[in-house]
């Protein structure tokens, strides 16, 4: 059955719609100790004032949620936190899935702080009363130490600016992987970001516990193979099936044979250091 095309009065309220939707984040940007819609406008707000980001990820459908609206987000308290320590930005989960995927939201209400560069400061979930929530949000938000600004000129737009964010280890946590040298699955709702690499934990604690040495836990050269670097300068991304631990350190390979052929000279491989971003990698 072919598909019938959209009539023209149907196109029309599309265009109608985007438009009203453009003309509101103006509108929000320029009213202070409001609630922000639009995640984009909010981090190009932060950047500019060099503020962090309190996102609180909501639905229509949810109780506790509306519970929070009515009793905690518009009070006096909370508006003056966001007009002078915060830029506040409500995400309807409903509508903008992309970025409930991004920061693994798996319950609601559940609130985030992040740094302009997207660096998580604290993840928490459930309704909060109005005291327990400034606490935790002031407190957060005095983690951020903001940039000097330097008066220069730079385009509004940078070509490029994101880089790819990839999922680590496939999912497994990797806590427990150095600690107990398990396999065991993280949880989308508890995750952190590092160099790129996306990696879920499994508590809070365990979230805790990565974000204080990520070095430590996080799998060397980006998960990148060290012998496919070594012998031909490509930053390929190895398998879970084929790691093997050095000097308290992870890397995975491509192949079994080229574990056993880093297991038989380790330093040979781990000596030269390598400066790598997520956008360098060849996935297989």
């Amino acid at each position: 059955m072919r598909k019938q095309r959209p009539s023209l009065k149907f196109m029309t309220f599309i265009i109608v719609t985007s438009l009203s939707i453009v003309s509101s984040v103006s509108a929000e940007e320029a009213t202070s100790g409001d609630w922000l819609t639009s995640y984009e406008a909010a981090m190009k707000t932060a950047r500019e004032q060099q503020k962090p980001v309190l996102l609180h990820f909501h639905a229509k459908w949810c109780g506790p949620c509306r519970s929070m609206e009515q009793q905690v987000l518009h009070t006096p308290e909370i508006k003056r936190l966001i007009d002078e320590d915060v830029i506040g930005v409500k995400i309807d989960s409903d509508r903008n899935p992309a970025i409930i995927k991004r920061f693994g939201i798996g319950a609601l209400p559940s609130d985030l702080v992040i740094d302009p560069d997207g660096k998580i400061l604290y993840r928490g979930s459930g309704f909060k009363s109005k005291n327990s929530y400034l606490r935790v949000v002031t407190t957060s938000a005095s983690k951020f130490e903001p940039k000097k600004l330097e008066m220069t000129v730079t385009p509004e737009e940078p070509a490029n600016e994101e880089e790819p964010v990839l999922l680590g280890l496939e999912g497994f946590s990797p806590v427990v992987l150095l600690t107990d040298r398990k396999w065991v699955e993280g949880k989308a709702e508890f995750l952190s970001e590092y160099k790129g690499m996306v990696y879920h934990l499994q508590s809070e604690e365990e979230q805790r516990i990565f974000e204080s040495d990520p070095e430590r836990y996080a799998p060397q050269l980006l998960e990148c193979d060290p012998v496919e670097m070594y012998f031909r300068d490509k930053a390929i991304r190895g398998s879970t099936q084929y790691g093997a631990y050095f000097d308290g350190k992870l890397y995975l390979f491509t192949s079994h044979e080229n574990r056993e052929t880093f297991k038989k000279n380790p330093l040979k491989f781990t000596a030269t250091r390598h400066v790598m971003r997520a956008s360098d990698i060849i996935l297989q």
